[in-house]
């Protein structure tokens, strides 16, 4: 049985990255959380439990997303884009 490797892991952020071609603008403060112990703490302090419904806007490369869709009970997420999309 393979074990998941969350997100907020250097090695697995930059792998994601990679695979995508995506990388930080630093002229627009981008960041990427790398510790699992972090994302916790912000969880915990949110007091996200399984009957919360949570809304995530921009939710990059998913390494919250990951660990609040774990503890609410409905999850959604936006994601903003410079792109154009067509259906």
């Amino acid at each position: 049985m393979s074990k998941n490797i969350d997100i907020a892991n250097p090695t697995r952020t930059q792998a994601i990255l990679n695979q995508y071609g995506l990388h930080a603008k630093k002229k627009f403060g981008q960041n990427f959380l790398t510790d699992v112990n972090v994302l916790h703490d912000i969880v915990d302090i949110a007091d996200i439990t399984s009957e919360d419904y949570v809304i995530e806007i921009g939710p990059g490369i998913g390494a919250l997303t990951e660990q609040l869709a774990r503890k609410a009970k409905k999850y959604w997420l936006l994601k903003l884009t410079n792109r154009w999309l067509r259906y």
